[in-house]
């Protein structure tokens, strides 16, 4: 049932951002909640995955249930004590959360990973070699120098390689929000005809 918690508030985060295009209302707030409470629930699932192994536990430190944070602990206590390590169990919905992450908040500002070649500039007043690494400038290609010591040319090629991913970044992140609000205004067309009346329980607890 966690798992079906998980799809029902990434449902409920999906009909935000469609929202958010529909109604003049700012819902930042609703999709920050919506983003911890998702992460809580992710914790939950993924705890009760290490129960359901019988994973092993360090003693507990009160005689309440413990929190999903806590069961992490404890098993980490365990393992280090030579236990064997569990994890928790790949899901679908973990799968498709990790694959929406970029479109909820992108990066901007990198699309180069990895080692890159030293500056071949001289610090100034040592004379010794900079010790900084060289600026990425696109299509595989380096500065000969870090920024503090490129030339006019590495500068500008430099600036212009950023705006240039910055303009394909938003472009595809546009693109991804047209996706998730028309994902989203399907998911409000099935609520609304799963919901052309209130459910029994909606009333039961009304009345009490």
């Amino acid at each position: 049932m966690l798992e079906e918690l998980r799809i029902l508030l990434l449902e409920c985060q999906l009909v935000v951002v469609a929202l958010a295009d529909e109604v003049d209302l700012n819902f930042e707030d609703c999709h920050a909640g919506l983003t911890a409470v998702r992460e809580l629930a992710e914790h939950a699932w993924g705890a009760a995955s290490l129960l359901s192994q019988n994973a092993a536990l360090e003693s507990s430190w009160s005689n309440w249930p413990s929190r999903p944070k806590a069961i992490y602990v404890r098993h980490a206590a365990a393992v280090k004590a030579g236990a064997t390590r569990r994890i928790p169990l790949p899901s679908l919905v973990g799968v498709l959360e990790a694959k929406l992450e970029p479109l909820w908040d992108p990066d901007l500002s990198q699309n180069y990973s990895g080692a890159r070649p030293a500056c071949t500039g001289f610090v100034a007043g040592t004379r010794k070699l900079c010790t900084n690494s060289t600026f990425y400038l696109g299509a595989g290609s380096f500065a000969q120098h870090c920024y503090s010591h490129g030339t006019p040319d590495e500068r500008q090629r430099y600036r212009d390689h950023q705006e240039l991913q910055k303009q394909i970044a938003e472009e595809s992140w546009w693109a991804g929000q047209e996706l998730l609000q028309r994902i989203g205004r399907i998911i409000i067309d099935e609520w609304v005809q799963k919901r052309k009346h209130l459910p029994p329980w909606f009333g039961e607890l009304l009345e009490r």
